[in-house]
């Protein structure tokens, strides 16, 4: 019985050294993440992505992903030329015009 009683002493010890050593872990690196969030340069970065972002062109329309998907199947990839679908594809998602086989050289 006294083997138990030190065993389970033992245990407790080490679960409350374990929960203060993981509440110490949090706290400290929220503190890390406030301090970085902080950080000029970190914001000069996340501005310059976000207008990075907006200036991209919009690709996801509904018919961007719809042609996108139907090139998914098999019997319409392989029943149509290749070129013609990445023409559909282009045309779709980036609003782009057909080109005529006289313009390309």
């Amino acid at each position: 019985m006294k083997k138990f009683k030190i065993l389970v002493g033992v245990g407790l010890i080490a679960a409350l050294l374990t929960g203060a050593l993981a509440l110490y872990a949090g706290v400290a690196a929220v503190r890390h993440l406030a301090k970085l969030g902080n950080d000029l340069p970190v914001a000069q970065h996340a501005q310059a992505l976000k207008s990075t972002v907006e200036s991209l062109p919009n690709i996801a329309k509904t018919e961007c992903l719809g042609t996108a998907q139907g090139l998914l199947n098999l019997d319409k990839l392989l029943s149509t030329p290749l070129k013609e679908s990445l023409q559909n594809l282009s045309q779709a998602c980036l609003g782009e015009t057909p080109h005529h086989e006289s313009e390309i050289i």
